[in-house]
């Protein structure tokens, strides 16, 4: 008896020094668990997947092959887990002579659209151009996705998806798109005439 009041009691300080809510078998109540959200940005790496809970503040997240998102302050406002994470290859892109992939597939999920003013940031490492293109010839690919019927038709493991081009910029070894929000399925920096 003693010891089980003892071990208790340890357990009880051990759960308030950390934030926690104390039990007992005397009856006491338990308190519920709630994760709070951290009021400073998330910045996380992964190999070809990373996932954190973003908040208010923002953040940033990055693959081992140099794919980052930055999610601006104000995106989201309660707990939000962003996926960043290779994607399926495509075979959209295989015309050589006139467009060409750069950097691998990539996902983003949930859809995220960032507050008035500010862009969300996608961006890859990019060394130099192929004879022949210019960062006039940069764009981030994005899949358009529509009804239910296209998402089945369309979806994340198919080879006959419609891609949207969005403006590109080069800076720093890195090409670098500012978006005002995410809602497809797979990402893709391609170099097109």
């Amino acid at each position: 008896m003693i010891r089980n009041e003892l071990l208790s009691s340890v357990l009880s300080i051990t759960l308030l020094g950390c934030g926690g809510a104390a039990s007992s078998s005397e009856g006491v109540e338990t308190e519920a668990y709630t994760q709070e959200v951290s009021n400073r940005p998330v910045h996380k790496t992964g190999g070809s997947e990373v996932t954190a809970t973003f908040g208010p503040a923002g953040g940033s997240l990055e693959l081992s092959n140099g794919v980052r998102v930055e999610v601006p302050e104000g995106t989201v406002q309660e707990a939000t887990d962003v996926v960043l994470k290779v994607a399926p290859i495509t075979t959209v892109f295989k015309n050589e002579e006139y467009e060409k992939a750069v950097g691998p597939n990539f996902l983003i999920t949930p859809d995220l659209t960032a507050p008035e003013g500010k862009s969300l940031v996608i961006s890859i490492l990019f060394s130099a151009f192929p004879e022949g293109f210019s960062e006039e010839n940069l764009y981030l690919a994005t899949e358009e996705i529509g009804t239910a019927h296209e998402q089945r038709a369309f979806g994340e493991n198919s080879q006959a998806t419609r891609w949207e081009y969005r403006k590109v910029t080069f800076n720093n070894g890195r090409a670098v798109a500012q978006l005002d929000a995410l809602s497809g399925m797979r990402l893709q920096f391609v170099l097109s005439k």
